[in-house]
C-alpha cells in the first residue's frame, strides 16, 4: 500500500501473517499472537519506522506491539531516506479474528492501512 505523510511517502507490504499459540511466554488468556512479516520502503523525503508504528486495530480497539510472540527477524527502529526500506517482524497479543494493520507517524496519523484475515 503506498502513502504519504506530512515528512515522507513509501509503502507499506505485508508478506506474511501468522496466528499462533506458540510464544516467549504464553499468550494471554482468549487471545493469540500474530506475527506479521513486514517490508516498509521510502520513496520521498524521510519515513520513521519503530515496531509502535504499526498499530492493529480491531473495531475502535487499538493494539500497539507486545511482548512474548517469537520473532525470527525483529523489526529494527530506522529513520529510512529515499530507496531506503527495512524489512522484520512485529507481533501482537490480541483476540483472534479480522483485523486491519496501520502504519502511523509520530502524531499518530494512519498513513496506510491492510487488512489481515481472520485465523
Amino acid at each position: 500500500v503506498a502513502f504519504t505523510g506530512a515528512d515522507g511517502s513509501g509503502t507499506l507490504t505485508l508478506t506474511r501473517a501468522v496466528w499462533t499459540d506458540a510464544g516467549e511466554l504464553a499468550a494471554p488468556a482468549g487471545q493469540r499472537y500474530l506475527v506479521l512479516d513486514v517490508t516498509i520502503s521510502c520513496t520521498g523525503g524521510r519515513v520513521a519506522v519503530t515496531p509502535p508504528s504499526l498499530l492493529i486495530t480491531s473495531g475502535e480497539t487499538g493494539t500497539l506491539p507486545a511482548f512474548g510472540p517469537s520473532l525470527e527477524r525483529p523489526l529494527a527502529g530506522v529513520e529510512l531516506s529515499p530507496g531506503g526500506q527495512v524489512s522484520g517482524q512485529v507481533g501482537y497479543a490480541l483476540a483472534p479474528g479480522a483485523v486491519r494493520l496501520h502504519l502511523v507517524d509520530a502524531a499518530l496519523r494512519r498513513l496506510a492501512t491492510v487488512e489481515v484475515p481472520a485465523p
